[in-house]
């Protein structure tokens, strides 16, 4: 009886650690980029260049992008959280952090890929992120 207790409690003891194990590779998958095979080194060129442009001045800081399940997501540091609901800043991001119409050469040029704007005060994993439409499509 105390034998089958023990071996009961080892396998208790074996699920949650293998459960500890996947969830732990699980998260670090969901923030490890894809290959930029994927898409090309001009296109992510380009987007760098249009963000870049963006952010010379003032206190907020274009950290560059990344590619994530075959999407550009560009990474925009603020010095402070917003003072705004969480659904007022991905709007925000939408409508005045994202490339405008009038970037047309970048619009078209990664129309099959989508763009994700975050924006982050110290870390790329607390931050708030939206979609960018392209107008172009």
């Amino acid at each position: 009886m105390l034998t089958k207790m023990i071996r009961t409690s080892a396998l208790v003891a074996l699920m949650i650690a293998a459960q500890s194990l996947l969830t732990a590779c699980n998260q670090a998958s969901a923030y490890s980029s894809d290959s930029t095979a994927k898409i090309p080194s001009d296109v992510l060129t380009l987007v760098n260049q249009t963000f870049q442009s963006n952010f010379v001045y003032g206190d907020w800081r274009f950290q560059g992008t990344q590619v994530i399940n075959n999407s550009i997501n560009a990474y925009i540091q603020i010095p402070d959280k917003l003072e705004l609901s969480e659904k007022q800043q991905k709007q925000y991001i939408q409508m005045v952090i994202c490339p405008s119409q009038d970037k047309a050469q970048m619009w078209l040029t990664t129309r099959d890929y989508p763009i994700w704007v975050h924006l982050y005060t110290h870390d790329k994993k607390y931050g708030v992120y939206a979609q960018c439409t392209n107008p172009h499509i």
